[in-house]
């Protein structure tokens, strides 16, 4: 933890930053977003910080979307209750949560619930948005996610591809190295060299059952105070996969193998995954040589693709996917409640069952 001589409200806020991870993916199938399960407590009175794994940090408010918080527990727990009775009271029939034109409504409506919940003060709160939803004019859904953080609750958008954090992984190199990696990036210190230094080709684009195992195994392998070992994540996952029949898709791997592309496997330091990669150039000049030396697998391969492109059926992805959930639970670590804590007036409950006075702390995610 940092010390600090004289405590302004921007050192307490980097304070409460300090604890909690979560990452949410924009994935090319839909969103993920994995959180640990720990709650801080610092004390106003000396007694030293206490850490209970207990607390659930992202939740599902509608159909189509997930929010998770990280800071002041208090503050997001009555946040998010609140979101889960005025976001489906504010839908009409066959309708879905969409901030497209209504970023400015939102806004207001956390900015005015904030002040309410926090009169007086403003602990640190940053709320992470996570949902599918059709863009424009088109069918398909595609995955969005936005960060919000108190006291202004300013939009902070994620690429359309692309991977968004909270919490600790700003202030940590191992949880950086990480995000960093899911990210696309490469970070030139010794902890991602740890991590990934076995992968040359760091991959751009993640399926969400990818995004997701890949942090399960290696945020579980960090130890950090605030941050558990044990993880949740939701996931909304768009069917891509159903678009061709089953039959046909190991078929159409042989195809594409046989025009350059290349699938393997590539280990880290907790994990290993399967990956596709797709060099054009090198594909073109594939069905060039095909096309001039071996005219009969070349027929042989527009056969295949042909009948895939007649048998595809686009409208799995033009279906709203369902948002479930899951769980890493490491074997080492103490689960301090069963059902992890969702409401605030439980977690007071919880508070009060291990001797600590509500307004005598600060409880932090």
């Amino acid at each position: 933890m940092l010390q600090c001589k004289i405590w302004p409200r921007w050192c307490t806020e980097l304070m409460e930053a300090l604890v909690t991870w979560i990452v949410g993916g924009n994935c090319f199938n839909g969103f993920v977003c994995v959180a640990d399960i720990q709650a801080t407590f610092e004390f106003k009175i000396q007694r030293p910080v206490e850490y209970y794994n207990c607390v659930q940090k992202i939740h599902k408010i509608f159909d189509n979307l997930c929010v998770a918080f990280s800071g002041d527990i208090r503050s997001g727990l009555l946040i998010i209750e609140d979101l889960s009775i005025q976001v489906p009271q504010s839908m009409k029939e066959n309708e879905y949560f969409d901030i497209d034109g209504q970023s400015s409504l939102l806004i207001e409506y956390l900015q005015n619930l904030y002040r309410k919940i926090n009169p007086k003060e403003s602990p640190y709160l940053e709320l992470m948005f996570l949902w599918v939803a059709q863009e424009g004019e088109e069918y398909q859904f595609r995955p969005f996610c936005m960060k919000f953080k108190s006291p202004e609750f300013r939009l902070n958008s994620t690429p359309q591809i692309g991977a968004s954090q909270s919490g600790a992984g700003a202030y940590n190199e191992t949880y950086n190295s990480i995000f960093s990696f899911l990210s696309g990036r490469t970070t030139d210190n010794e902890n991602y060299r740890k991590l990934f230094g076995r992968i040359e080709e760091v991959p751009h684009i993640w399926t969400v059952q990818k995004f997701k195992n890949l942090l399960f195994h290696e945020a579980s392998a960090v130890n950090f105070p605030g941050v558990s070992k044990s993880l949740i994540s939701f996931e909304s996952v768009i069917a891509y996969k159903d678009i061709y029949p089953d039959w046909i898709s190991p078929v159409m791997t042989d195809a594409f193998a046989e025009l350059g592309v290349e699938y393997g496997n590539k280990s880290t330091a907790n994990h290993n995954f399967n990956y596709a990669e797709l060099d054009f150039s090198k594909i073109n000049k594939k069905m060039a040589y095909l096309q001039e030396n071996h005219p009969e697998r070349f027929e042989a391969i527009r056969v295949v693709l042909s009948v895939a492109e007649e048998l595809k059926d686009m409208e799995s992805i033009c279906k709203l996917p369902e948002i479930a959930s899951d769980q890493y639970v490491d074997d080492e670590e103490i689960i301090h409640s069963q059902k992890l804590i969702a409401k605030w007036s439980d977690m007071v409950t919880f508070m009060r069952g291990k001797n600590i006075k509500p307004y005598a702390c600060n409880a932090i995610a």
